[in-house]
Parts: C-alpha cells; sequence; structure tokens
C-alpha cells in the first residue's frame, strides 16, 4: 500500500488504496496567513530537474530559522549537504509561497495510490513566528515551477555558503558560443557570432585558428517595412560569454530548455517569439524557442538582461 507517510493520512479500504484509489484526509485549514516569518519549512518531493542536468530525483529540504535570526538548511537526496545559510533565506522561500498562492492549499491531504514515484505524494509543512502553520499533501508534480524555484533558491545559498561540490563543473558553465534572436515592438533583433577568414584566398578551417577572426554582430530588422535598420559588427569583445554567463545563471534559464531552434529564416511581424542558442565548452547545449502570445511578456526580464549587457559594445565600438 502506497501511502502519504504521515499519521492517520490513510482513508478508505486497502483495496481502494492499493487499485489506485484517491485517498483523502483533507481539513478545513486557513487560506489566509498574516505572518511572513517562516521559523521552519519542510517540504519532500520529486523534481525532474532541467534538461541534461543531474538534478532529477527525489528531495528533502528543511530550512530552520534561529533565535538569533540567523537560518540552517538541510538537504538529502540527489545530493546531501547541510549549513548556516544567509539570513534572508527564509524571506526568499516566503516570496516563492507568495507568487505561486500556496497557502490556497493550505488543509489539502489527498492523492492518488499506485501512481510513480516521482507522481507520489509531496508534503510541504511551514510553520510560522505568529503560530500559524501551512500544510498539505498532494499528488507530486515533477515539473512544477515552485518546487523548481525552491531547488535553485536552496541550491545556490549552499554553494553561497561555501558549497562549491554543487556548481556544475567549470567546462559546464563555459558559453563558448551564444545566439539570441526575438521580435520585440515591432523590429527583429539578432546577437550572434560571426566567423570571418583572414584571407580571401585561404578557407576557414576552425581547427586552424590563423584562418579565421572572430567578430560579434547586432542586426535589426524593420518586420512592418521589411527593411534593414541595422547591422552593426564588431571583434568579438573580451569576457562576452563570462557576462552572459552571468545572465544565463541568474535568470536560471536552463529552465526554458525546450530542445527547439528557431525555424530557418523565420520572420514574422505577426509572431511574437524568443530564441536562444548556447554552446559550453563541454559540447553541451542550451536551447529554445517559443512563439505567440505573452512571449514578450514571458521574456521582458532576460531581453532586457542581455540587451542592457550587449547594446553598449556596439555602441562604444567595442
Amino acid at each position: 500500500m502506497i501511502a502519504c507517510g504521515k499519521p492517520g493520512i490513510v482513508s478508505g479500504s486497502d483495496e481502494d488504496v492499493e487499485c489506485g484509489g484517491t485517498v483523502d484526509s483533507s481539513f478545513d485549514a486557513p487560506k489566509t496567513i498574516e505572518s511572513k516569518d517562516i521559523v521552519k519549512l519542510s517540504l519532500d518531493c520529486y523534481i525532474y530537474g532541467y534538461y541534461g542536468s543531474d538534478d532529477g530525483g527525489n528531495y528533502d529540504f528543511t530550512l530552520t530559522k534561529n533565535d538569533d535570526g540567523s537560518a540552517h538548511l538541510a538537504v538529502s537526496g540527489v545530493f546531501d549537504a547541510e549549513d548556516d545559510v544567509a539570513p534572508d533565506v527564509p524571506a526568499s522561500a516566503q516570496a516563492i509561497i507568495d507568487k505561486y498562492g500556496l497557502v490556497k492549499k493550505n488543509g489539502t491531504d489527498s492523492y492518488t495510490a499506485g501512481l510513480p514515484p516521482e507522481f507520489q505524494p509531496m508534503h510541504m509543512s511551514v510553520e510560522y513566528a505568529s503560530g500559524e502553520k501551512l500544510y498539505f499533501c498532494e499528488n507530486n508534480d515533477p515539473d512544477s515551477e515552485w518546487t523548481s524555484e525552491y531547488l535553485k533558491l536552496f541550491k545556490d545559498a549552499l554553494i553561497a555558503a561555501g558549497h562549491d561540490e554543487l556548481l556544475p563543473p567549470p567546462e559546464e558553465r563555459e558559453i563558448t558560443r551564444c545566439h539570441i534572436e526575438f521580435n520585440y515592438e515591432g523590429l527583429n533583433y539578432e546577437y550572434a557570432e560571426l566567423i570571418v577568414g583572414t584571407d580571401n584566398e585561404v578557407e576557414i578551417d576552425e581547427s586552424d585558428k590563423s584562418t579565421y577572426e572572430v567578430k560579434y554582430f547586432r542586426y535589426v530588422w524593420d518586420l512592418a517595412t521589411n527593411e534593414e535598420v541595422s547591422d552593426e559588427i564588431i571583434d568579438l569583445p573580451d569576457g562576452v560569454y563570462e557576462g552572459i554567463q552571468e545572465i544565463v545563471e541568474a535568470q536560471d534559464l536552463q529552465k526554458y530548455d525546450n530542445r527547439r531552434i528557431k525555424p530557418f529564416d523565420f520572420h514574422s511581424a505577426e509572431d511574437d517569439y524568443f530564441s536562444l542558442y548556447i554552446e559550453y565548452a563541454s559540447g553541451r547545449r542550451l536551447e529554445f524557442f517559443e512563439r505567440g502570445s505573452g512571449t514578450v511578456e514571458k521574456y521582458a526580464a532576460v531581453r532586457e538582461a542581455l540587451t542592457e549587457y550587449l547594446d553598449p559594445f556596439f555602441e562604444s565600438g567595442n
């Protein structure tokens, strides 16, 4: 029999449970919590992890806030680590609760028995300084955005506390090529690397750096008039990919990886879209292409961070 793992949670007959029946022990609980001051948070769940990562699997997170205002975090499952973390981590954990309206789940205690491991019951419980409590148990969603945000928050907190073993190998983080393209306010923008031969009579050989130079270009096209607005080429700026790497990691762009690339010569004034292609030193790739209503808003922060970083290189002529 598959159960939630909490005392008194199983209701109904064993036959119902074993045959995939729903076990429901939900109870009345407040759907609003006034306090934002977390003193303890526990979460156990299964998270798929991002494409190409080793993060997928079961996790058990426990975050506690001590009387002196310090915070302590313990993680077990895919990796095991425990340490004091920055005192603002509980506030960041509360921000995720607010962002996804998790308090509305308070008192939910229902799951379906017999599902595959990644969909079996997950639990979250939170205790507040006010004495208020949040608790729910439900079928796990391994693709859940909010559990993925907790994984990133807690993993980053432990890395900041000195757990460098949780960082990917350097070659998994080092960007060697990046192509960005999107539509915005009637214009198509493209930022990419460009390889230019050093001698017209010598064929470019990417294994021989003496045969080519690496440039970087920004191309802007007016979708309404179907005319070029600008086409600028500069020397590849020193350290440009290190800066892009910081943005990719800060914005957690790995979560958007859908292994789709922009169709060749795709330009349409009717379509909002955002496309990103990145190659790493290890050979790993991050690539996603998304189009349609809401795309501009979804990728606004990403677009602004990348353009604010890249545009000055062109304005200064590198």
